[in-house]
Order: C-alpha cells, then sequence, then structure tokens
C-alpha cells in the first residue's frame, strides 16, 4: 500500500524523500482511541479517581459505573472486563506493523505529527490540534509580558495590546 502510493506520487511528478516520511496508524476504527487525561476510564475515557477498578488483564482502570459491579468494589477479586481480549488483539496487531521496512528505508511509525502548524494525531479527534493551538497562543502571549508588565508603558498602551491578543 504504501509503495503504490510512493509509485503514484513519482508517476505524478514529485519526489518522495522516505528518509522524512513517516506513518501514523490511526486508532480512530479500532476503538483504541486515547485521552488526555492522565488515568482515563478504559470504557468512557473520563478521569478515574477513587472509585475505580483495575483490569487484572490489560492493566486499564475502570470507573465503577462503567465497570458494571454492584456493591463495594473492596470485595472484588481478579476484575477484568468482558471485551480486554478485543483490545489486546488490537493493540498488538498495530505494534506488528512499525517498524515499516520499504526498498531498504526504515519508515518511523508516530502517534502524532505536525502538518502546516496543525498537530494531527492518531486518535483521530481536534484534541490535539485545539491542545496545539492554545500553547501556541500562551507562548505568543508571554512573548508581550514585557511589554504588558512595563512600567513605562500607559494602561492605554498595554489595554489594546491585550485585546489585540485575546
Amino acid at each position: 500500500m504504501i509503495r503504490d502510493w510512493k509509485d503514484g506520487m513519482e508517476q505524478m511528478g514529485l519526489k518522495v524523500n522516505m528518509g522524512k516520511t513517516k506513518v501514523m496508524n490511526c486508532k480512530v476504527r479500532q476503538g483504541q482511541a486515547e485521552s488526555s487525561e492522565k488515568f482515563a476510564c478504559g470504557i468512557c475515557r473520563k478521569g478515574v479517581g477513587r472509585n475505580s477498578i483495575c483490569c487484572t488483564q490489560c492493566k486499564k482502570w475502570i470507573n465503577k459505573k462503567c465497570s458494571g459491579i454492584w456493591g463495594r468494589l473492596e470485595t472484588v477479586v481478579g476484575f477484568q472486563l468482558t471485551n480486554c481480549s478485543r483490545g489486546l488483539v488490537a493493540e498488538r496487531l498495530s505494534q506488528n506493523l512499525c517498524p515499516i521496512k520499504l526498498n531498504g528505508d526504515t519508515l518511523e511509525c508516530v502517534d502524532k505529527f505536525c502538518y502546516l502548524g496543525d498537530m494531527i494525531g492518531s486518535s483521530g479527534g481536534a484534541e490535539d490540534a485545539s491542545s496545539m493551538i492554545v500553547k501556541c497562543a500562551l507562548g505568543k502571549f508571554r512573548e508581550l509580558s514585557p511589554i504588558l508588565t512595563a512600567r513605562r508603558a500607559s494602561l492605554k498602551l498595554k489595554g489594546k495590546v491585550y485585546r489585540t491578543c485575546v
């Protein structure tokens, strides 16, 4: 498939630099969409807290309401998700795809990359792009901190700079 893409690009007169080419395995079709939470529920992707339990097979934390357990979680021993094996098979398949070797070149597999200033992630959502935009805006705003904190600058000038940024 990658070889067909490369041949098609070269037939159109474009040169493909295989040293810079990267491969991203999208996880949307496999049901592996990632979350930005540090400790996210393996089912609903919301943050987990004290009222959660760990699956013994895949080691993912699950909220009590998503686990389907009635009663106290402390009494449960050896909890396992019903669809746990399906997630492990999908993860193994994605790990077997990388690295890809094509005509002696090794293609790097990535989870996200920046294309024309926009962050594209393998989870398929707009989460990576929006967090990148916010980080860039905060960086530019911090560059203006000498103007906004200067004693010599008038309050009117500081207000104009602030309104322009925000």
